[in-house]
């Protein structure tokens, strides 16, 4: 239900296994956006922040990106809008792995 969602911590870990940069699409995320709570996230595809279709409290946010060198790694709310952009380089693959931990509810 979305009342456990809301009360959960959850924290993502997103950890490169190649150079992940502005040109092949690194991690992005909204700056302060956590403190909006659950977003609708959509279906269809991963990365929404900059959509048009994204919450207006989107608009006035600041999206931040994370480029990291291989092994590197960042963790963050869980509750916080992130994604990854289409990855357009030509030539540099863009491989991640990434975990969410939360509280175990009884």
């Amino acid at each position: 239900s979305s009342s456990s969602l809301e009360s959960s911590k959850v924290v993502g870990c997103w950890l490169a296994v190649d150079s992940s940069t502005l040109d092949n699409g690194c991690l992005r995320m909204m700056r302060g956006g956590h403190k909006h709570g659950p977003m609708m996230h959509f279906s269809v595809r991963d990365y929404q922040i900059c959509d048009s279709e994204a919450p207006s409290i989107a608009k006035g946010d600041d999206i931040v990106a994370v480029p990291l060198e291989p092994g590197g790694l960042v963790l963050f709310d869980g509750m916080l809008p992130h994604g990854t952009p289409t990855n357009r380089s030509q030539s540099r693959r863009r491989r991640a792995l990434q975990f969410h931990w939360t509280t175990r509810t009884e």
